[in-house]
């Protein structure tokens, strides 16, 4: 949830220039070809010389897709969000203040609603530190297969909720209202709100007023949203690099700063519109190009690191060696996560690495020492694909019992793939090239070349 907060954080500092920039002008059509830098929904020139977006005009549909066309379309790094994202809450309440309480209902329009909670239910943990308003979070239902979800600040009472793409059909949503904790969630009302409504619909402390904005609103802030995707968008593309201090070689990163350029068009007009699908390309052409950076910068690595490499790790000095793997369906039975990887998928494939420390005084094998928190592993693919791999500790064998390393004296320990993510046996097409080893709070990691590693027997190999 932390990262929704900080994605949401950055979806709206790049939304709230968009009224203050003339967003909220009347809308017209516009194409390539339109005049005024403001209305341009090209990127600066300095901007896509890497990765261009596709020839295209930004001409509004005849109609808008529905939600479950947009819902059809969301991008897989988009997830998280329902059928669209959320219009920034600064322009969410503008709108909604100057469309008035009641009045006709378009045929398109986005349903804006100002949802509160005025009760205080974290009487727990959080109310021994004074914060025992709610995290709100509303999900909004539409029909039983769309929805979306709308999450405020921490302890807030109110939040703004939008609803693109409705037609006039759409007479009522529901709305869920849920305190997000950090060990779950509970909910707190459920509200039937018509739209657009007249007055304030209330229940269990809850309350709701929602109001239709229609499609001519909606597409007068559309130019300057497009403008700043390409503009955000081309910054990605022009800095496209595989980087090995990051965490899958950036890509998470890279799809971060995308979902944060991408936010202000899909929440006004969603993912299907042709006018957020030429994004959406654009952005699937930087993933590509991305991951072919990984395939080259594996292939150079591997070949230049042996299977063995040196670390630090809780006060000691590591010595590694990839020893081998093991892959098919004996290993989801013979070996299981250990509570501190906090993964509860099943192994498919087993790397494992003789370890050895140079400390004076016996060290666990438990995540490398006490107290250690756990080395992320990950492997790259020969092309360019990055798995993640977490500690597995054998069935039965918790890792508290692992046996403790003198210094100098080898032991085993193993890093798993998921089943249906594992690289050598499973999925011939794609052996290892290199494997990463991140020890916590150190810098640069621990590199492998592994490219056909062969089968280990799962014995302990002599010292």
């Amino acid at each position: 949830m932390a990262s929704l907060t900080l994605l949401s954080c950055r979806v709206a500092a790049a939304v709230a220039v968009l009224c203050l920039a003339g967003c909220c002008s009347p809308c017209k059509k516009r194409s390539s070809s339109s005049a005024g830098a403001g209305a341009s929904a090209s990127p600066p020139a300095a901007s896509s010389k890497a990765i261009p977006i596709a020839p295209g005009d930004d001409i509004p549909p005849a109609r808008w897709s529905t939600p479950a066309e947009s819902d059809a379309a969301l991008p897989s790094w988009a997830s998280g969000f329902g059928y669209a994202p959320q219009l920034e809450a600064t322009i969410a309440r503008e709108w909604f203040n100057r469309a008035g309480a009641a009045g006709a209902t378009p045929d398109e329009a986005m349903a804006l609603c100002r949802v509160a909670y005025d009760g205080t239910p974290d009487q727990g943990l959080k109310g021994l530190f004074n914060a025992s308003a709610p995290d709100l979070t509303v999900r909004v239902r539409l029909d039983s297969k769309t929805s979306l979800s709308a999450s405020g600040p921490e302890d807030t009472h109110e939040i703004m909720v939008s609803a693109p793409l409705l037609s006039a059909g759409v007479t009522r949503l529901e709305l869920d209202l849920v305190d997000r904790d950090g060990i779950g969630s509970d909910s707190l009302a459920t509200l039937n709100v018509a739209i657009p409504s007249s007055a304030e619909t209330t229940r269990d402390m809850a309350h709701a007023e929602c109001r239709l904005i229609p499609r001519a609103t909606v597409e007068s802030g559309f130019d300057r949203a497009a403008y700043l995707t390409d503009n955000e968008i081309g910054k990605v593309a022009d800095r496209l690099e595989a980087d090995l201090e990051l965490e899958d070689l950036g890509r998470r990163s890279i799809l971060s700063k995308v979902m944060t350029a991408m936010a202000p068009m899909a929440a006004l007009v969603g993912w299907a519109d042709p006018r957020v699908k030429r994004r959406v390309e654009w952005t699937d052409r930087i993933v590509t190009r991305h991951q072919q950076l990984c395939a080259e910068l594996a292939k150079r690595e591997a070949s230049a690191h042996p299977r063995t490499a040196t670390f630090s790790l809780n006060w000691a000095e590591w010595t590694a060696e990839v020893i081998g793997w093991e892959c098919g369906p004996e290993v989801s039975k013979r070996y299981v996560p250990a509570p501190r990887a906090a993964r509860k998928k099943t192994p498919g494939c087993v790397v494992a690495l003789r370890v050895q420390h140079q400390r004076e005084t016996p060290v666990s094998l438990d995540v490398f020492g006490e107290g250690a928190a756990t080395p992320t592993v990950e492997l790259v693919h020969a092309d360019g694909q990055v798995v993640p791999l977490w500690y597995v500790t054998e069935a039965g064998v918790k890792a508290s019992e692992q046996p403790n390393l003198e210094a100098g004296k080898p032991g085993i320990v193993r890093f798993a793939t998921e089943a249906t993510q594992s690289p050598w046996e499973l999925e011939p097409g794609r052996r290892g090239a290199l494997l990463i080893l991140r020890p916590p709070m150190a810098k640069p990691p621990a590199l492998f070349g592994v490219d056909g590693l062969g089968r280990w027997d799962g014995k302990t190999p002599a010292p």
